[in-house]
């Protein structure tokens, strides 16, 4: 995983293989680190899919993640019978 910073620092946690109908977790650390955002900072973040996968369960979050402190976004994913390279969003 790559660590993407700004007001956000993300890292992406996700398998690096998958087989059709595997049910498995993506998980996404996020540190607010948005200046002024304050204790009590809600933090929204959705997934987008290519047609390889389907949700399942929500695939937007939401939860408070006051500044300079970190919370995690956990997404259940499965694969469905299409092959080929999955991207996410």
């Amino acid at each position: 995983s790559i660590p993407v910073s700004g007001d956000f620092v993300l890292d992406a946690s996700l398998p690096a293989f998958i087989a059709p109908n595997d049910a498995f977790e993506v998980s996404l650390n996020l540190r607010n680190q948005l200046k002024g955002s304050g204790k009590e900072a809600k933090i929204r973040v959705s997934l987008e899919l290519g047609p390889e996968l389907s949700t399942e369960g929500p695939h937007v979050l939401s939860q408070i993640v006051p500044e300079e402190k970190e919370a995690t976004y956990r997404f259940k994913l499965k694969a469905k019978e299409v092959l080929g390279v999955a991207p996410l969003s």
